[in-house]
């Protein structure tokens, strides 16, 4: 049986559980961080890229027979 929710003892992840979703979370943000890192330092690079992104998905859709 499944004590009711107010009844349940709330317990604190230990050292290693808090170190390991530490890890996980370091882990998950690194691509976004490293991409953050390469839009901040040169901008009009990313810019470009975008716009160029844009042109070759919109010349694919425009080419698309529907």
């Amino acid at each position: 049986m499944i004590a009711p929710l107010e009844h349940r003892r709330r317990t604190e992840p230990s050292g290693l559980q808090r170190e390991h979703m530490l890890a996980i979370e370091e882990e998950e943000n690194r691509i976004p961080r490293r991409l953050q890192n390469a839009i901040e330092a040169q901008p009009a690079i990313a810019v470009a890229t975008a716009m160029a992104v844009g042109v070759v998905i919109g010349w694919l859709v425009k080419r698309k027979n529907w």
